[in-house]
């Protein structure tokens, strides 16, 4: 299967951004050892777009939602970040993907007032915990 890896890039740190990108070699690793196919589009874009210039980041984004399109199933990091959410909104309501959390339960059960309204409905999220984490890492 086509599997779209959907984990956290952004970071407030360099530091972090590095961390987020280990994070996603070793879930693309994980994803091949299980026999499948990963697309990860966090490890590709920033190649040769800027994450820190809104222009480049919606490009980024925009054209990662465009190959989740082929994909076969979306595979979640545990902890859900912004950039995350807008692609499990597109996974599910235009594309209608499965969305699985292997590596993790699913966070949006956490927050089922602010966070699976902001992932599946589009709203804004609330200033709850968790929403302020995720609004935090913005990823």
């Amino acid at each position: 299967m086509r599997i779209f890896v959907a984990s956290p890039y952004a970071a407030p740190t360099p530091e972090g951004i590095e961390a987020n990108v280990a994070l996603a070699r070793r879930l693309c690793a994980e994803v091949i050892a299980a026999g499948h196919s990963p697309f990860a589009p966090h490890l590709l874009y920033p190649q040769f777009l800027d994450d820190s210039k809104l222009d480049d980041r919606a490009r980024g984004l925009r054209a990662g939602i465009d190959f989740l399109a082929v994909c076969d199933e979306v595979w979640c990091w545990s902890t859900v970040s912004m950039g995350m959410a807008h692609e499990i909104r597109e996974a599910l309501v235009r594309h209608s993907k499965p969305v699985r959390f292997p590596w993790g339960a699913e966070p949006l059960d956490e927050c089922p007032v602010c966070l699976r309204k902001m992932v599946l409905e589009g709203h804004d999220p609330c200033d709850c915990p968790l929403c302020a984490a995720a609004r935090g890492v913005r990823g």
